[in-house]
């Protein structure tokens, strides 16, 4: 384990660094200096993976406004005292502090405050308790456990009541040409009468009617929230990977704001695509996909089919290229809601020629998109050369070589997947594969 601190000078701003550079993860008690009293501490049940780092906050001020969006009303003493995961975000809006951490386990932070909050803490969407110490004036918070996939989990406490609430529910996704049904809750529920959404130019923002039966109660219902439905339309020249802003104001405020990602209902990957080592530990993937394949006894291929949608759908999956055939011709698959799921194909080749094979994966269904990819067919003698982006790559059934401007920069063994050359690769030329593979063991 390595441990070190950083203490900005004039603020006290901390962050630490944790490393574990064993095989194995690692939970256990850290002392770390904390520069508010000028004392150590000690944070406990701090948990690093295996080969991982964090970062860990330490003395954070609330009025640092390059670190939390919008608090600049908070007391110069107010601050962030420390957290056991790593802090990505912080933004105080309508009388509720939020915090963004990404968290692999559960956790904790701790703020130290000017007055007692009237909270209760809201982590994804659920109230939960909160630990507060009059004498030190410090809020204690639990952080649970993340998303599984990125480890992301957001909690808000309410440092000041705000006189009125509005957040959208769930909102996590938009998705590229279609409409998406956001929910939004309010409190009391006679300012959803009077509320509107801002939101990015390209989008179309329209209130659904509420039923007869009124999803919105009754002005004197002060302990049922309002909840209203939007529609919110996505063009099709959206750009993926964007984000949408979303805002809803009441009475000249803005009560709450969700910044979504915009995605494509579908995206695919290549799990048995090729990338070019760069260096020790960087890899460029190569663009559309390409995937070697053995010409006579062909191979199985893996897509994995992300479903960015926040809701279940079924898809077919289809893969054509001149010159291969492909078994089954087509599968249907049902994936969950922002979800992916892994498409298994076997490629025949005995009959087509060495060399790239140009082809396209086709999706329909709940979806319909069509993407290239490239199949480079190895003979059972010789080897085959192809190039992509300035890079030129010969390969036969046991190795590939890559090489980028007189640079040799690797020497795959595919059988096991290891680099034959040193870290960085080194100088060579563009030889005959049987060259190649003399050098390349003298060179490891």
């Amino acid at each position: 384990m390595t441990i070190h601190q950083f203490v900005a000078e004039k603020t006290g701003l901390s962050l630490v660094s944790v490393t574990n550079d064993s095989a194995e993860a690692w939970k256990g008690e850290i002392h770390v200096l904390y520069p508010y009293l000028q004392r150590p501490i000690a944070l406990s049940a701090v948990a690093v993976g295996a080969h991982d780092s964090l970062w860990l906050p330490v003395n954070i001020p609330l009025t640092e406004s390059s670190l939390c969006f919008g608090c600049n009303g908070f007391a110069p003493s107010d601050h962030l005292a420390w957290a056991t995961v790593e802090l990505t975000a912080m933004e105080y809006e309508n009388g509720i502090l939020a915090m963004e951490f990404v968290a692999p386990v559960a956790g904790e932070v701790v703020l130290q405050l000017s007055h007692e909050p009237p909270g209760p803490l809201v982590a994804g969407g659920h109230p939960a308790v909160f630990d507060w110490d009059a004498k030190t004036q410090r809020a204690r918070l639990p952080i649970p456990a993340g998303n599984a996939k990125t480890g992301r989990v957001r909690v808000a406490l309410a440092v000041d009541a705000p006189g009125a609430t509005g957040f959208f529910q769930d909102a996590s996704v938009l998705i590229v040409g279609e409409t998406s049904r956001l929910q939004a809750e309010f409190s009391p529920p006679a300012v959803a009468a009077r509320s509107r959404v801002r939101a990015s130019a390209d989008l179309t923002v329209v209130r659904e009617e509420a039923p007869k039966s009124a999803e919105i109660p009754a002005i004197d219902d002060k302990d049922k929230p309002a909840l209203v439905t939007y529609r919110i339309a996505v063009p099709p020249t959206a750009v993926p990977g964007d984000i949408a802003h979303l805002a809803i104001e009441a009475d000249g405020m803005q009560l709450g704001h969700s910044e979504l990602r915009v995605l494509p209902a579908v995206t695919l990957g290549f799990a048995d695509a090729v990338s070019v080592r760069l260096a020790a530990n960087s890899s460029l993937p190569i663009m559309p996909a390409v995937i070697p394949v053995k010409q006579k006894p062909g191979r199985e291929i893996t897509l994995t089919l992300h479903n960015n949608a926040p809701e279940i759908r079924t898809f077919d999956v289809a893969i054509d290229a001149p010159g291969l055939e492909f078994s089954p011709e087509k599968v249907t698959v049902s994936v969950g809601a922002l979800l992916a799921r892994d498409v298994t194909f076997h490629v025949f080749s005995s009959g087509a020629d060495p060399g790239v094979h140009e082809g396209t994966v086709k999706v329909s269904g709940a979806a319909a998109i069509s993407q290239p990819v490239r199949f480079v067919v190895v003979p059972p003698e010789g080897s085959v050369d192809w190039t992509w982006e300035g890079f030129s790559l010969r390969e036969n059934t046991r190795f590939r070589a890559s090489f980028l401007a007189g640079r040799w920069l690797e020497m795959i063994d595919k059988d096991s997947g290891q680099d034959l050359l040193p870290p960085g690769g080194g100088n060579g030329k563009f030889a005959p594969m049987e060259e190649l593979e003399r050098l390349a063991p003298a060179k490891h």
